[in-house]
């Protein structure tokens, strides 16, 4: 049998609007080191954007390095595997990989589809772990996934040992609350077009996943496939419990065992109101009444009506002077949010989820430029060679 904590989606170095996360980051590592050892779980299963960003800061990745080199030392057998994710560089995650390998820690950034084994670790007696870093579908060839689990069920077959699939995606038909989503963009997340469950090929006993922040099954009950979430809420549309997943397969072709172990968060993301949007008064109203001893960071949601101050930011911080929660930028709906769409704004997680050819039809538009089929099928092959340039000088 073996055992393993999935997770996924840490976002170390993320901050919130202008507050450091940095303490709440630690605080996360300190509850999963203490389900660890609670657990004691014979593989940590990271399943990519590790970090928040291609290029964290020093203390960032030292936060890492220290937390993972600790776990190790209190754990020796312990068996991690981490995947680079789309926030991820994975070329950087490249650079430690083989003295980290000593320390049990296997780092897999890059795809290297003609090198199998690179991407395979076997937990001895236990199971074999296939683990795929995110990769642009352009760079994957279409039979990588049949190809590497071929490989893990033939190295598992003597011992009849589970095997196990990691990835880091957007799977068709996923629950993508927390994440924004551009309108008719929907097939969009994060960046990352959805893909049909069947593009990770077959085989496996269990497909841990990452990118979407909700923990769920994917295949229903079949109960194989799941995202983690993540242990620490990024979105203020993240209104459901963040935990991180106890696997636990019996053998090759059992059914896991799944359970959810819950996080606790050390400043949790709340909605004033809860459900909805509320004129300015009651809004006010409403958070006055907040206890003035739970650290949170708030979201007001405001119906933009004639009630509004000028400046209600600065009105709801002299609320909360001496309450211990943030508050973070106002979220407003327009009175008429119907004859006012047409002036929305992209926030920025909405701009990532832009395909290149959307913000490129937006821009010329904008400047009155004529984006016919010819100039959009140019930018697409341009798109496609730059991918693939990019992919091979991280290589």
């Amino acid at each position: 049998m073996i055992k393993i904590l999935h997770t996924a989606d840490w976002h170390l170095g993320k901050k919130f609007y202008k507050w450091d996360r940095l303490a709440e980051q630690r605080e996360m590592l300190e509850q999963m080191g203490a389900i660890l050892e609670a657990e004691r779980p014979d593989v940590l299963l990271v399943c990519g954007d590790i970090f928040d960003v291609s290029q964290p800061g020093s203390e960032v990745q030292s936060i890492l390095a220290d937390t993972l080199t600790e776990w190790h030392e209190t754990w020796p057998a312990l068996q991690m595997v981490l995947i680079s994710g789309n926030h991820d560089s994975g070329s950087r995650h490249e650079i430690f990989k083989r003295p980290l390998k000593s320390l049990n820690i296997h780092l897999i950034g890059t795809l290297q589809s003609d090198d199998l084994g690179s991407h395979i670790v076997e937990v001895a007696g236990k199971g074999i772990i296939a683990a795929v870093p995110y990769t642009n579908e352009y760079n994957l060839p279409d039979d990588f996934f049949d190809r590497l689990l071929a490989e893990a069920q033939q190295r598992s077959a003597a011992a009849n040992l589970p095997v196990v699939l990691a990835a880091h995606a957007t799977v068709l038909g996923c629950d993508k609350q927390g994440h924004d989503l551009v309108e008719g963009q929907e097939m969009i997340v994060g960046g990352l077009e959805s893909v049909e469950l069947s593009r990770f090929g077959t085989g496996y006993d269990y497909l841990a996943l990452g990118h979407i922040h909700k923990p769920q099954f994917v295949d229903g009950d079949g109960g194989r496939v799941r995202y983690s979430g993540t242990p620490l809420a990024i979105n203020f549309t993240e209104t459901y419990e963040h935990s991180v997943s106890i696997v636990e397969i019996e053998a090759h072709g059992a059914r896991p065992v799944v359970r959810e172990v819950a996080i606790h968060q050390p400043r949790p993301l709340v909605n004033i109101p809860a459900v909805d949007f509320a004129p300015w008064d009651d809004v006010l109203e409403e958070l006055r009444n907040f206890p003035d001893d739970l650290e949170a960071y708030i979201r007001l949601n405001v119906i933009d009506d004639d009630s509004l101050p000028r400046n209600p930011e600065s009105e709801a911080i002299a609320i909360t002077e001496g309450k211990q929660c943030r508050i973070c930028p106002i979220n407003r709906r327009p009175l008429d949010a119907d004859a006012q769409s047409e002036l929305k704004t992209l926030t920025l997680d909405q701009f990532r989820a832009q395909r290149p050819i959307e913000i490129a039809k937006k821009y010329t538009e904008a400047k009155n430029i004529e984006f016919g089929e010819d100039l959009q099928e140019l930018f697409e092959e341009i798109y496609a060679e730059v991918v693939k340039k990019l992919a091979e000088s991280q290589k």
